[in-house]
């Protein structure tokens, strides 16, 4: 705040409040936070702003102005920089998707250095696998051993989350697992021991297995 004094201040609030709903901006905060007036006056009270009930609902009606100090008030209360209250609301919008954006593109790029790894790592067991018969035999069991872990697992939830009787005995029936359902919550130690197994590409796409959660869904 160090760049304007109170009366640039107060031109400025003038200025922008009008022309881009700065009442409209603080309802939609509060709304967003879920507080009603009430609790956003008591909220004020706690940074030094004695601004009720009654004032708030004015406020964000726009029957009344805004006063620095309150500007100030509702910046530390909703923890916004001045300028973020006073510039519209797609301006906020267009910032946070931007910068959501960016984490997306620094979130794939270490994705793709993940799938690199991994890629390389499974040909190199790949090529252990073809001179250790006692190597692939390993990873043949635990697989296995995984995928019936697995299908046990999903037969439990099939009982408890769609229970069905058996028509000739009464009991709880026991659904069989298909492969595609065991393909969609397939474990990565499994994924792994597969890609190993397997003689074409690695797939190295992360992405993999949600899409496939989502397909199914």
């Amino acid at each position: 705040m160090a760049d304007f004094d109170y009366p640039e201040l107060q031109a400025l609030v003038a200025e922008l409040a009008g022309e881009y709903q700065l009442a409209s901006r603080l309802k939609t905060e509060r709304e967003d936070r879920g507080w009603s007036q009430g609790e956003l006056s008591r909220r004020m009270k706690q940074v030094g702003v004695d601004l009720n009930q009654s004032s708030i609902s004015k406020i964000e009606a726009s029957a009344r102005s805004i006063s620095v100090d309150e500007l100030l008030g509702f910046s530390k209360t909703m923890n916004i920089p001045v300028m973020g209250l006073l510039l519209p609301g797609d301006v906020k919008t267009e910032a946070e998707g931007w910068r959501k954006f960016l984490e997306a593109v620094e979130h794939l790029q270490v994705a793709r250095n993940a799938s690199k790894d991994y890629s390389f790592a499974i040909r190199y067991v790949r090529n252990r696998t073809a001179i250790s018969e006692n190597l692939k035999r390993r990873i043949e069991e635990f697989n296995a051993a995984s995928t019936e872990k697995l299908r046990a697992e999903l037969q439990k939830f099939d009982v408890t989350h769609n229970p069905r009787l058996d028509r000739e005995t009464g009991d709880l029936a026991v659904g069989e697992v298909s492969d595609a359902w065991l393909d969609v919550e397939e474990r990565p130690a499994m994924r792994a021991a597969r890609d190993v197994l397997g003689t074409g590409p690695v797939v190295t796409d992360v992405t993999d297995s949600e899409e496939k959660r989502e397909a199914n869904e």
